[in-house]
């Protein structure tokens, strides 16, 4: 019985993380153009992360959570899931209806800082967890390093933007597109080998905490 709940699990393993990282890949190729359909926004970009994210999160019939089905990472992963694409909308609305400038910059500052508080749970929970097999447990906390400290440097370059920085700063913002999408391939490539590995190789490692997750999500 033991044997046969590992295997399935392993299972639900290999789609939930392969179609994960197709979430991702999907995001990384088509966001842009696909977009830009939706006055340049980035919505088809978001919607594709959060689906993805939320199967991390959740994975099939519980099995294969990235989070262990643990209570504080698994809310966290889901809101920020959530928050992507519904942030840049009610941005829009709020152009829309002629807020203040001032509001609606307040407002996009406050909902960043929440999504990368989020953010930072999550990802600092999935490195120790180690649902995710080592070393690739900390590959989002890296992508995130990476996204923020490139955010950080476009916000110093805009608040000393002068006629002799501008041409930097635009540099900044192709950078920080390079980023975000070479985060995305990477995190997608990470999921979709460790879940192909997962039911091809005998020897994928099984955590404590992802076995325990899965008997328990499988057993429910």
């Amino acid at each position: 019985m033991m044997s046969e709940t590992r295997v399935e699990a392993k299972g639900l393993t290999t789609r939930a993380w392969i179609i994960g990282g197709s979430l991702l890949l999907a995001a990384a190729v088509v966001g842009d153009s696909a977009a830009r359909v939706w006055s340049g926004t980035s919505f088809v970009r978001d919607l594709l992360v959060a689906a993805a994210l939320l199967l991390f999160a959740f994975g099939f019939r519980g099995a294969a959570s990235i989070t262990a089905r643990r209570p504080v990472p698994t809310i966290a992963l889901t809101v920020l899931a959530i928050s992507l694409p519904i942030s840049p909308w009610l941005t829009t609305i709020l152009f829309s209806w002629d807020a203040p400038l001032d509001l609606i910059v307040a407002l996009t500052q406050a909902t960043l800082l929440v999504q990368f508080a989020f953010a930072l749970i999550a990802v600092m929970a999935i490195g120790r967890l180690e649902v995710v097999p080592s070393p690739f447990n900390w590959a989002p906390a890296l992508a995130l390093a990476a996204i923020t400290l490139s955010a950080v440097a476009q916000a110093v370059a805009a608040i000393a933007i002068t006629q002799n920085v501008q041409e930097v700063f635009v540099v900044l913002v192709g950078v920080d597109e390079i980023i975000r999408v070479g985060t995305l391939v990477a995190l997608g490539v990470i999921a979709i080998v460790l879940g192909d590995r997962a039911t091809r190789h005998s020897d994928f490692s099984d955590s404590p905490r992802r076995a325990h997750a899965d008997r328990t999500a499988l057993n429910s």
